[in-house]
C-alpha cells in the first residue's frame, strides 16, 4: 500500500442492477463477485421498466445516482421513475442518446428516436433538474453521447 493513502473501507452504500438478459446478468454477477462487491450489489433479471417503475411507485428508497442504459423507447418512463426516486443532489445519466444522428431527421418515427426526443423535452421542462447532453464520444459504436440531469430541488 502506498504511504499516505488510507486503507480502503467497506462500501457503505448499496447498488441495484436491473438487467433484462439472463446471460448479461450472469456475467455481471461474476464480475461483481470478482470485485468483492457481492454483498452491496443486487442484480435483478427483469425488464427495468417494470421493476424500476414499481419501486418508484412503492416509494422504495432514494438513489444518489441513476445510470439509464436501456431501451430508448422507454427513456421518458425511466427518467420519470428515476426522478421519483431521487433527492436533491441525485445525478441521473442517460447513455446512448445520439442515435447515430437520427435525432435530427424530422421524419423519423423510430421508437428510440421519439423516446429520446421526449426525454430531452421532459428534461428541458423539468424545474427540479439542471440538465445537459454531450455528443461526439468515440468508441466501439462510433460516435454517441449521454445526457445528465442533476436534481436541484
Amino acid at each position: 500500500m502506498l504511504s499516505g493513502f488510507p486503507k480502503p473501507s467497506a462500501p457503505k452504500g448499496k447498488s441495484s442492477l436491473l438487467e433484462v438478459e439472463p446471460e448479461h446478468a450472469k456475467v455481471a454477477r461474476e464480475n461483481i463477485s470478482n470485485a468483492g462487491l457481492k454483498k452491496v450489489v443486487e442484480v435483478k433479471v427483469n425488464p427495468a421498466s417494470r421493476d424500476f417503475g414499481a419501486d418508484a411507485e412503492r416509494g422504495n428508497g432514494s438513489f444518489d445516482m441513476v445510470f439509464i442504459d436501456a431501451d430508448k423507447d422507454n427513456n421518458p418512463g425511466y427518467f420519470t421513475a428515476a426522478l421519483a426516486m431521487s433527492h436533491v443532489g441525485t445525478l441521473i445519466v442517460v447513455d446512448n442518446i445520439a442515435r447515430r444522428g437520427r435525432l435530427i431527421d424530422p421524419n423519423s418515427t423510430a421508437g428510440d428516436v421519439l423516446g429520446t426526443r421526449k426525454l430531452f423535452e421532459m428534461m428541458g421542462k423539468e424545474k427540479r433538474v439542471e440538465a445537459t447532453r454531450r455528443f461526439r464520444l468515440l468508441g466501439s459504436k462510433g460516435w454517441d453521447g449521454y445526457a445528465m440531469a442533476l436534481v436541484v430541488e
